[in-house]
């Protein structure tokens, strides 16, 4: 049946448990349209308000560079363009801009001369750091606004988003679901209460 007139989507997802009928085929979850478009716009909207927490003077941009050059260092400005989704000539000003305040470095590639790569800097692992911290206090000040039972149910979900996030849901890849070091800075206590955000360790 389509719940409420919508048309209903049955979902495959490798690797999970899925329950499976009398005759032993696996029954596919199901969902509606709606419900689809509505997760895709929250997780995409949620996202993208993470990402605008900044006390700083940086741009999204500048900021969006810095996390992939730290993700991928050392690494060539074709690779971060790639990464960003656009073409090398249009993010040349805000790399030169990162550059002249000191938050990423250019330098020669140990194995070719003839390319330049791209490192942040201490000052500029340090900004990663405080733009990180910045999130996690918006995050963590949003939950306090919420129950320990609508917490714990978030918290419940997370091993599922984290696998969305991979290449493939076949199995665990052993890594960050973004590629990039965990950030412990806050998070959830072994009494299961929120606590607040221990400091991060700035270089």
């Amino acid at each position: 049946m389509e719940p409420d007139g919508g048309k209903v989507r049955s979902l495959d997802m490798p690797g999970t448990q899925i329950a499976r009928n009398r005759s032993g085929a696996r029954k596919r979850p199901r969902v509606d349209d709606r419900d689809l478009a509505r997760l895709r716009m929250v997780l995409g909207r949620l996202g993208r308000v993470i990402r605008q927490q900044s006390d700083d003077d940086l741009t999204h941009t500048q900021i969006s560079l810095l996390f992939n050059i730290r993700r991928m260092q050392p690494v060539t400005a074709g690779d971060v363009a790639v990464a960003e989704g656009v073409t090398p000539p249009s993010i040349t000003r805000s790399l030169s801009r990162l550059t002249e305040r000191g938050l990423i470095v250019r330098r020669t590639h140990d194995d070719d001369g003839r390319v330049a790569v791209l490192s942040l800097t201490p000052e500029g692992e340090a900004e990663c750091r405080r733009a990180l911290r910045k999130r996690d206090e918006w995050l963590h000040d949003r939950l306090m606004e919420l129950t320990q039972e609508e917490v714990d149910h978030l918290l419940e979900a997370v091993p599922l988003l984290e696998r969305l996030c991979l290449p493939s849901l076949n199995g665990d890849s052993g890594v960050e679901p973004w590629g990039v070091p965990s950030e412990a800075s806050s998070g959830e206590g072994s009494t299961g209460q929120l606590r607040e955000p221990a400091p991060v360790a700035e270089s």
